[in-house]
């Protein structure tokens, strides 16, 4: 459980039951929301996790978008994403002297040896991390949607 520890996310999920790698996910979303502590806003970090589905005919596209707040110190981030390429690019924040984009690394290996996607961007004030990759998903009883904890995804 991503919150854990960190009563500060909050949750926008739909219950329901997904076929996903749970480490490799757990490598990625660790990493992501480290990265949105270590990185965003210390006095208001407005941490979300969304979880969206988009079915498609014999699958489903799952996809997690994590938000916070950037901090209005730094400049804009640059766009970032993983790819299935053996190159592993990093953004390493320049800012902060003990960030070498190891993070960001574990994550592109870890969505790479999947084969899930993952980006990184900045829009006005607030930063968006997301993985996605195609699944099977079942449907559950409701959405959460208030901060409280999902079932299943």
């Amino acid at each position: 459980d991503l919150r854990v520890g960190r009563p500060a996310i909050t949750l926008d999920c739909p219950s329901m039951t997904a076929s996903l790698d749970p480490v490799a996910c757990n490598v990625v979303l660790e990493n992501a929301v480290a990265n949105a502590i270590r990185h965003g806003d210390t006095e208001n970090p407005e941490i979300k996790l969304k979880a969206e589905v988009v079915e498609h005919a014999s699958s489903a596209e799952l996809s997690f978008t994590l938000i916070n707040r950037a901090k209005a110190d730094r400049p804009k981030l640059a766009h970032w994403h993983a790819s299935n390429s053996d190159t592993v690019s990093v953004v390493v924040d320049r800012y902060d002297s003990v960030s070498t984009g190891l993070g960001l690394q574990h994550i592109a290996v870890a969505a790479r040896e999947c084969g899930m996607a993952v980006e990184l961007w900045q829009e006005d004030v607030y930063v968006h991390f997301r993985l996605s990759m195609r699944t099977e998903v079942s449907p559950g009883a409701e959405t959460v949607s208030d901060g409280s904890q999902a079932e299943g995804v």
